[in-house]
């Protein structure tokens, strides 16, 4: 027995690029919300967010499998586990600094 692979269900070019670029601003911006320096990090991060979701609506994703957005949700979680280290390291740097430039002396 052989496997097709239907065209539809795989994701590629533009869709695979927005889910990756949702999935790597999500842990940015969930964390800078969470430690309050969301607006340094609101201009850095909202920009991949709204390309990514331009890729994939371009991908005309009303016309997709099951599959399809299950492949989306997977490549958004491999990218929200790649970033969260660096996430987490940026917003303690960022908060550190916010705090002693903030404080008086």
């Amino acid at each position: 027995m052989g496997r097709a692979r239907v065209a539809a269900e795989r994701l590629e070019g533009r869709a695979r690029t927005g889910f990756g670029l949702i999935g790597i601003s999500l842990p940015f911006l969930v964390l800078a919300a969470l430690s309050g320096t969301f607006s340094i990090f609101a201009l850095i991060c909202l920009v991949p967010l709204v390309a990514g979701v331009a890729s994939i609506i371009s991908a005309n994703p009303l016309t997709r499998s099951a599959l399809w957005w299950r492949r989306g949700l997977i490549a958004i979680a491999n990218g929200a586990a790649n970033s969260l280290l660096w996430a987490l390291l940026l917003v303690w740097f960022t908060s550190c600094s916010q705090r002693i430039l903030l404080s008086p002396w």
